[in-house]
């Protein structure tokens, strides 16, 4: 069997992010922040996202294909 930890394990003066967010630092500390080549690539624009509007839903085919079309490539979302 592993040995309990009993109490949390701290790394330096701060434990956590919600401790840095109540300390206000000016500067982020470097362990907080990736390196530019770990860093998520953007996959996209925000051109690129669909915009529809449900008012015109009802007006014909055009703007449901155009839901159709970003709930199929892009997810349904808010």
């Amino acid at each position: 069997m592993s040995p309990v930890l009993t109490s949390p394990i701290k790394v330096g003066h701060i434990d956590d992010v919600q401790e840095l967010r109540k300390c206000k630092p000016t500067v982020i500390p470097e362990r907080f922040v990736r390196d530019m080549t770990e860093r998520p690539v953007t996959a996209c624009s925000a051109q690129d996202v669909p915009v529809i509007n449900i008012s015109k839903l009802g007006d014909g085919e055009k703007e449901i294909s155009r839901l159709a079309d970003a709930c199929e490539n892009w997810g349904f979302f808010q």
